[in-house]
């Protein structure tokens, strides 16, 4: 099995990016929990379709691709499927927490057990058009769950009124409850979410196996070989999937109940690939560009930290819109909620900059990778890793 162990800066700066479109789409969760629902006037709708259009769920693909792309560059480790296995574990646990005390949306808890479904293809080096192929079955099989009510004629007008009901008392919890009153409602919420995603999680491994399938390609030589066929992808998929998600996002804004629901099922099931797949041609282009330079030097950092990073907007948001922190869900709506995400996303941007000055990798970054090496590593730079083993560190990792 042949496998490259180098880092790439045009990667990080992705996961840079990345890391803003997914805060930007988790406003909403902050907001309002798991109704996911902003309401307000014409600007807050204006960019709720926004939202729907460029940027909810294209980044949590993205970054699944880029998690693809990260374990073929594990696997360039001795004794991979131990290291991996502790990466995973160590992954979920982070995910709990961060699920029942930050954040209900967490995806961590579900990239470590979906994470499983990298195994095989990379024990058995499965070769690049078989990882396509199958990616490929695997969105088809994602579509018709997704659709598989319209077809059947399932959907109803008026929803499920229970559930409805629970998010808006979860809703209600967040904007007034204390930190510990709020913990038990967020933990449930965050279990249903697990639930959900991995019953609509086969997206995601899809996506692990095209970063794998791509890093297998371009990674030894460099994202540049990638340009040729970044560039036919995106001259299909990018507007393409720019005008359907543009529908889509309309339809589910401007119409009622059972009709914006079958633009959401539609949108998910195949123009979300579509436009995922042109964002990323487009940042192949982009990254190899005469502007790639610049670019990596702003939003490498915060990649290269991407957990800390991930779990530090989880932390300030909750503090900033819920009801023991700042509370500002009781008085701000959409449109004024991604400009508090681009000051949230800028400050950590200043911070990973700041930070990685001084250490090798991000606190929680750090962490699990100790855990992964099972030993503790050097943070500052300059320091050496430590030779000695962590005794008191019980089985985790890194992502």
């Amino acid at each position: 099995m042949t496998a490259v162990s180098a880092r790439l800066p045009a990667i990080d700066a992705l996961r840079g990016i990345a890391l803003f479109g997914i805060l930007v789409v988790n406003l909403a969760g902050f907001h309002s929990g798991i109704s996911g629902a902003i309401g307000g006037g014409v600007a807050d709708s204006a960019t709720n379709a926004v939202i729907l259009w460029l940027f909810a769920g294209k980044f949590i693909l993205i970054f699944s691709f880029l998690f693809g792309w990260g374990v073929h560059t594990q696997a360039a480790h001795e004794a991979f499927r131990a290291r991996y296995l502790r990466r995973l574990l160590g992954l979920f646990l982070i995910g709990v927490v961060h699920g029942a005390f930050f954040f209900s949306g967490d995806i961590l808890a579900a990239y470590a057990i979906l994470g499983l479904f990298m195994l095989r293809p990379v024990l058995c080096d499965w070769p690049v058009r078989k990882l396509v192929r199958s990616a490929v079955i695997l969105l088809s099989v994602q579509a018709l769950i997704f659709l598989a009510p319209f077809m059947l004629g399932m959907l109803g007008t008026n929803g499920d009124a229970s559930v409805g009901e629970y998010a808006k008392h979860s809703a209600q919890l967040y904007m007034t409850g204390g930190f510990w009153e709020v913990v038990p409602q967020r933990f449930a919420d965050f279990a249903n979410t697990l639930v959900a995603g991995l019953f609509y999680g086969w997206g995601l491994v899809a996506m692990f196996w095209l970063g794998l399938a791509a890093a297998k390609t371009f990674a030894e030589g460099g994202i540049a070989a990638a340009r040729p066929l970044a560039r036919r992808i995106a001259l299909l998929a990018l507007p393409a999937g720019l005008v359907a998600n543009a529908v889509c996002a309309v339809l589910q804004i401007t119409v009622p109940g059972k009709w914006a629901l079958i633009a959401f099922l539609v949108q998910n099931a195949l123009f979300m690939p579509l436009l995922t797949l042109g964002y990323l041609a487009a940042a192949a282009l982009i990254l190899t560009s005469r502007a790639a330079d610049r670019i990596v030097a702003v939003l490498g950092p915060a990649g290269r930290m991407s957990l800390s990073v991930y779990v530090g907007e989880s932390v300030i948001m909750s503090l900033l819109f819920h009801g023991y922190g700042l509370g500002l869900a009781k008085s701000i709506g959409s449109s004024a909620g991604v400009l508090v995400c681009v000051a949230v996303y800028a400050a950590l941007l200043g911070f990973s900059h700041l930070w990685l000055g001084a250490f090798r990798m991000g606190p929680l970054d750090w962490l699990l990778r100790s855990i992964t090496e099972w030993r503790w590593l050097g943070l500052r730079r300059g320091r050496e890793v430590a030779a000695a083993p962590a005794p008191s560190l019980a089985g985790a990792h890194n992502w």
